[in-house]
C-alpha cells in the first residue's frame, strides 16, 4: 500500500508487542497497549494512565533502501500540545520479528503517502492535524525524510508543503473561513513516469452578524475548489507555477 492503512489482525500480532513493550489487546474496535508505554530514556509520558491506540502502518524503506521499516502511528498517549499521540518507527528483522527504533511524540502519520526517492528510499507525504485548544482547525501537509538524521528522542523534521486553517469555530471571528480536504492522492501529474502530490480543497466564507455568538444559519459564501499540485524530483516536492499563489494565499489565513 502506498498509503497508511488499518492494519490487520496478523500484522497486529507482529507490531503491538514491539511498540507497547509491555501488554496489549486486539479487540473487535481497537487495539492498545495497557498502560502507555514509556521511553525509558527520557521518561517519555511518565505520568499518562491510558490505553495507547495503534491506528494506522505504512510499510516501506524509509531509514534506509537496504532495510523495511513500518511507521505506525499511535494515538490516546499524549496531550493536545503533542497533537493526542505520535508515531513509533520499527525496523523488520525477519521471521515475523520487527525491532524497536524510535518514537516520535507528537509527530502523527495517520494520513500519509509513500513516494520512492532516486536515492532508493522512501519519503512520505502527510497531513498533519496540529490540535490546538483555541478555535482554529490547522492541517498542514510536510513531507518527510526519514534518513536525515534527528537528534536523541526529537521528531523529524518535515518540509512544509502547505497549511489549511479554518476558523469556523470561533465565535469571535467576524469573518469565517471554512476549509475541507477533500482528496490528496499521488498522480503523475507531468507524465515523467514519477508519481506527484495533488490536493484538493473546497472553501467558503460568511460573516458573523454578532461577535461572541456562534449562530448556526450562517450565510456562506459560494463553495469553490483549489487543486493544488507538487510535482516530485525524486528528491523533493515542488510547487507547480499554477499552485505557488494559492500556497501563499491558503498560509494566509494561519493568523
Amino acid at each position: 500500500s502506498f498509503r497508511s492503512r488499518i492494519p490487520n489482525d496478523t500484522e497486529l500480532q507482529e507490531l503491538l508487542p514491539v511498540v507497547c513493550k509491555g501488554d496489549w489487546m486486539i479487540d473487535r474496535e481497537e487495539s492498545t497497549c495497557n498502560p502507555c508505554p514509556f521511553d525509558r530514556t527520557s521518561d517519555m509520558n511518565k505520568g499518562f494512565l491510558w490505553k495507547q491506540k495503534l491506528e494506522t502502518v505504512l510499510y516501506g524503506h524509509f531509514l534506509s533502501p537496504n532495510e523495511t521499516n513500518a511507521i505506525v502511528d499511535t494515538s490516546q498517549c499524549e496531550p493536545h500540545t503533542s497533537n493526542y499521540g505520535g508515531t513509533a518507527i520499527l525496523r523488520w528483522k525477519g521471521s515475523r520479528k520487527w525491532e524497536y527504533v524510535r518514537y516520535e511524540s507528537g509527530n502523527r502519520s495517520n494520513d500519509c503517502l509513500k513516494y520512492k526517492a532516486n536515492a532508493g528510499h522512501d519519503l512520505r507525504v502527510c497531513r498533519v492535524s496540529l490540535e490546538r485548544f483555541n478555535p482554529l482547525k490547522v492541517q498542514r501537509f510536510d513531507s518527510f525524510d526519514n534518513t536525515f538524521p534527528i537528534a536523541t528522542n526529537s521528531a523529524s523534521i518535515g518540509e512544509q508543503l502547505v497549511t489549511i486553517t479554518s476558523n469556523f469555530k470561533g465565535c469571535y471571528n467576524p469573518k469565517v473561513n471554512e476549509f475541507q480536504v477533500i482528496r490528496s492522492e499521488r498522480k503523475d501529474v507531468n507524465r515523467d513516469d514519477q508519481p506527484d502530490f495533488r490536493l484538493q480543497v473546497s472553501e467558503r466564507h460568511a460573516q458573523r452578524s454578532k461577535l461572541g455568538e456562534c449562530e448556526e444559519n450562517l450565510q456562506w459564501s459560494k463553495t469553490k475548489n483549489l487543486t493544488l499540485e507538487f510535482l516530485f524530483d525524486g528528491a523533493k516536492f515542488n510547487a507547480t507555477p499554477a499552485t505557488k499563489p494559492l500556497v501563499k494565499y491558503l498560509n494566509s489565513f494561519k493568523s
